[in-house]
């Protein structure tokens, strides 16, 4: 069966870790220099879910990408998070870490790049960005990961979009969940459920059983 949710998501922005952009409708994926970085943040809550993956990814709306090609990397997160509000013109908290705390900047490294800590310092995976609008933009997620997150909730944190260092200027711009277009991100999974599963494995045991009566 397919499973496609809606997702949480932010943006981290390494110059100004302690802005919080959880209601800004479009998120700029930018890489400036290795201190102006502006970072995405992104998890689907699975916690319901139990059984197989079969494959998973994320899809985003991209409304362009401006001074040439650029590539994302996404990694997994290590510690959780959560979303800070708007507080009239004034923006307050920031995209947290295990202190859950909004207004901290509990991050080992800026923008969750701490390797080991923050983040696995090994890509889940990296594509180019599309130069031109694209309103699904696939982030396949590995299998193993996925699986991981529905077997333990606790280790679905999500993943971190990172655009790669490039010559000159590049920015993505990516609708957030936020976003009045109707173009949100999502989540979206191909799945074997547990009863299913079940069911599976005992016609397949009948089976096995009348194969070797008629052997």
């Amino acid at each position: 069966m397919q499973i496609k949710t809606n997702i949480i998501d932010s943006f981290l922005n390494v110059s100004l870790p302690t802005e919080n952009y959880g209601i800004t409708p479009f998120r700029e994926l930018q890489y400036i220099s290795p201190t102006q970085i502006n970072i995405g943040i992104i998890k689907a809550d699975l916690s319901a879910l139990k059984g197989t993956v079969i494959s998973a990814r994320f899809g985003i709306h991209i409304s362009g990408v401006f001074d040439g090609p650029a590539t994302l990397e996404w990694y997994e997160i290590l510690r959780d998070w959560e979303v800070g509000t708007k507080n009239g013109e004034s923006e307050i908290g920031a995209v947290c870490g295990q202190s859950s705390k909004l207004g901290s900047t509990d991050w080992t490294v800026v923008g969750a790049r701490g390797d080991g800590t923050d983040r696995n310092p090994i890509p889940d995976g990296s594509a180019l960005f599309p130069l031109v609008e694209t309103e699904d933009y696939s982030i396949p997620v590995s299998t193993p990961l996925v699986q991981k997150w529905i077997d333990n909730p606790l280790t679905n944190n999500g993943l971190l979009l990172i655009p790669k260092e490039i010559p000159g200027l590049s920015v993505a711009i990516m609708h957030a969940s936020e976003t009045t277009t109707g173009k949100t991100p999502f989540f979206l999974m191909d799945f074997i459920p547990d009863k299913i599963e079940k069911k599976l494995s005992i016609k397949q045991i009948t089976l096995n059983r009348k194969l070797k009566l008629t052997t």
